[in-house]
């Protein structure tokens, strides 16, 4: 969540129990499963969110609490709720693949850094260009 905007012009919520906040640089992804968490909460009356048009990299949501908390204090709430749901899957991933290295005796397991790619090299990757096979030529 990039930036957020306050309280739309046509919300009647008095104290904040009603809100529309612009993430940018966002898409569906995180519009989803914020909305998901957001409408687990029982204090959230109700939460949307629309992509006001295909080519721009934003996403507007709407939150509306029973006035007990906030709509960004509630939009907070669920973004810390979904980082948590997000570390607790990124660590049974990992157990996962170590469990499945150990069962199949492969104890080198490969982990993407941040920026896409492999932190270990890619020594199991025999790419024999000795083998110059003409047989794989779809131009035929």
């Amino acid at each position: 969540m990039a930036a957020e905007g306050g309280p739309s012009k046509k919300s009647s919520a008095k104290g904040g129990s009603g809100g529309t906040f612009t993430l940018m640089g966002e898409d569906y992804t995180l519009a989803n499963s914020l909305r998901w968490i957001l409408n687990r909460n029982p204090e959230v009356e109700f939460c949307g969110y629309s992509a006001p048009h295909p080519s721009e990299d934003l996403i507007n949501m709407r939150i509306q609490t029973t006035g007990r908390i906030t709509a960004k204090q509630a939009l907070k709430k669920a973004a810390l709720e979904l980082r948590k749901v997000c570390e607790h899957v990124k660590e049974e991933y990992k157990s996962g693949v170590e469990a499945y290295g150990q069962a199949s005796g492969q104890m080198d397991v490969k982990e993407e850094s941040e920026d896409g790619s492999d932190e270990n090299s890619d020594k199991d990757n025999d790419n024999n260009d000795d083998d110059d096979d003409d047989d794989d030529d779809m131009s035929d």
